[in-house]
């Protein structure tokens, strides 16, 4: 069974609009054995008109008048859909005020079918059951940038700590012991078949490696065991670049958008980090670096981003995602159409002020190539060096 394309064609259906079309599906198809399944008297009632301001809408069209279509809001959220003598029922869309959504299904005042859920940004974020007003069985959660999903199991609303994490190849991953997504001990897994779980697809997967793999905080600790994907999909050789030594290059194809590598690095303080062109910035107050006695491959090579060079007319960007061994790190995604073989760049939009001499040389044979002026140059070169802020790239006065 090809596992990866079951489960990424099943991916596609759930998308904003045709999401919103599957789980609706969904639900008619199972209603018949969901009501079976309902027991008010066990439920969690989670939605109560009272916290609501509610406006009713024209219903004349509608065939039964006993329904009441209905927009209520308070200040975290409003939602749209329909009551019945004051109870909410039916398909519900709730949109919290950062623009992110849920369309659940109710019975009688109470969450009871499938369930989707989008981020601010409208990308899918949850997909999965809930059973008398509590999130049961099988759930995706599905993390920012595609950098993978969880698989979790829900019992009386409460995810347990085992848990699966799919690479976003869906074939590869890890199982065990998660703390929310810091993974506290698992086993690499593959996923071998797919099943199915009140109707949410449900990966069948077995253990590859016997070794437990632990939370990583660092990069000091196995710094020499390949990422199970990232080997997958790249590799390191003699970068195309004079000069540049090593560079990363492409094992496979890659489309605009996917995850093309990991960057992960020592997490330092700004106020304490010393200038290195392998940092990133990770998060406020925080950058990710690889220290020099970790650069060679014969030191470190968990994660192999650091390995990608710089280029004004780059093919990838880095980003911010997620790896199930070290958390929020920083990742590479492909800007423009990869071919196997093809080395990979991203831009490093220094600020002038904290480039490298062999980055301002960089620029300038650049700028060259694009037909500019001795002049033009020089003008560039002035702007640059005169910004009091020290943060302004060439991109920002070209």
């Amino acid at each position: 069974m090809d596992t990866e394309g079951v489960i990424k064609q099943w991916r596609k259906l759930l998308p904003r609009h045709s999401g919103l079309k599957h789980v609706l599906a969904l639900q008619e198809r199972h209603q018949q054995h969901l009501d079976c399944l309902f027991d008010i008297d066990n439920s969690v009632i989670e939605v109560d008109i009272k916290d609501y301001d509610v406006n009713f809408e024209d219903l004349a069209a509608s065939p039964n008048k006993s329904l009441e279509l209905f927009r209520a809001k308070n200040k975290a959220h409003r939602l749209e859909g329909f009551l019945r003598d004051g109870v909410f029922i039916g398909n519900t869309l709730k949109t919290w005020s950062n623009g992110s959504k849920e369309l659940f299904f109710m019975k009688s005042g109470v969450k009871h079918g499938f369930s989707v859920s989008y981020d601010k940004n409208l990308r899918l974020k949850w997909f999965g059951l809930f059973r008398n007003g509590r999130r049961e069985g099988t759930w995706w959660e599905f993390l920012e940038n595609d950098c993978g999903c969880f698989v979790h199991y829900f019992k009386d609303d409460q995810s347990e700590n085992q848990k699966i994490f799919l690479y976003p190849n869906y074939r590869i991953g890890y199982q065990g012991h998660f703390e929310g997504h810091n993974m506290m001990e698992a086993y690499l897994i593959q996923v071998t078949g797919i099943g199915m779980d009140s109707g949410v697809l449900l990966p069948l997967v077995k253990t590859t490696c016997p070794a437990p793999a632990k939370l990583l905080n660092g990069i000091n600790i196995d710094p020499l065991v390949s990422d199970p994907l990232e080997s997958q999909m790249v590799e390191v050789n003699l970068s195309s670049i004079p000069g540049a030594e090593e560079g990363l290059f492409a094992k496979r194809s890659f489309e605009p958008g996917d995850l093309v590598a990991y960057f992960n690095g020592i997490r330092i303080k700004v106020d304490e980090a010393q200038p290195s062109d392998y940092a990133l910035y990770l998060e406020e107050g925080w950058i990710l670096d690889i220290p020099e006695d970790l650069r060679s491959l014969s030191k470190y090579k968990a994660t192999l981003g650091h390995k990608v060079c710089h280029s004004f007319e780059a093919n990838a960007e880095y980003s911010h995602g997620f790896h199930p061994k070290y958390g929020n790190i920083r990742i590479i995604l492909a800007t423009l159409k990869i071919t196997k073989g093809q080395e990979i760049f991203c831009n490093y939009k220094y600020s002038w002020a904290k480039s490298p001499e062999w980055y301002k040389a960089s620029l300038m044979a650049y700028l060259r190539t694009k037909g500019k002026s001795e002049e033009k140059i020089k003008q560039v070169i002035l702007n640059l060096e005169s910004d009091k802020t020290q943060t302004r790239r060439y991109d920002q006065v070209t």
